[in-house]
């Protein structure tokens, strides 16, 4: 994630998305997790409260749109399809950023082959 949060940024303009790591298991888990990764562009914080709902990162990302609806409540598991995982996040990531909604769903389309997860560009997407 902090590769991509250098990778979709702007010099002297900022990013073009953000990277949110959330921890689950407490401050210092977290404060670990962000340690061992070098974690220099993205956000690592903690939950208060256990979420009702999300997935472990290797089992795929959460993306939300500028206006923060969920267009995808979990991209392909590295787990399952290994480099088409982090194929599938920059393909929507790219789609979002060009603000072409359709095309979310297209690379979601393509992504999801052999394994992946089917994301849809309709916003309000609770996740659940």
């Amino acid at each position: 994630m902090d590769k991509w949060a250098a990778m979709y940024a702007v010099p002297g303009s900022g990013p073009l998305a953000r990277f949110i790591c959330i921890g689950c298991a407490g401050p210092q888990l977290a404060k670990t997790f962000g340690n061992e990764l070098q974690l220099r562009n993205c956000m690592n914080t903690v939950a208060e409260r256990s979420p009702t709902w999300g997935q472990l990162g290797c089992n795929g990302f959460i993306v939300l749109d500028g206006l923060g609806n969920v267009v995808c409540p979990a991209t392909s598991a590295f787990l399952k399809v290994q480099g088409q995982a982090f194929e599938h996040v920059e393909l929507l990531l790219d789609a979002l950023l060009d603000g072409a909604g359709d095309a979310v769903k297209k690379a979601s389309a393509e992504s999801s082959s052999g394994g992946g997860k089917s994301c849809s560009s309709g916003g309000g997407n609770d996740g659940g």
